[in-house]
């Protein structure tokens, strides 16, 4: 569901309340979703690049 949310929100551009409508879920659910998977996916990006910890958690 993380996958699925980041995509349509972020890739596809869909509101948060169309989000939540396509997947059966709540606007809250797509919201703390779409956190969840941006925090793993800068976690994963910094990983893949070789950035220290300190720069990892920096936004």
């Amino acid at each position: 569901r993380t996958r699925a949310v980041v995509v349509l929100r972020y890739l596809v551009d869909l509101p948060e309340a169309e989000v939540a409508e396509m997947l059966g879920c709540s606007v809250g659910t797509v919201k703390s979703q779409a956190s969840r998977g941006l925090v793993k996916l800068r976690t994963v990006l910094a990983a893949v690049q070789g950035l220290p910890l300190a720069e990892r958690t920096s936004r």
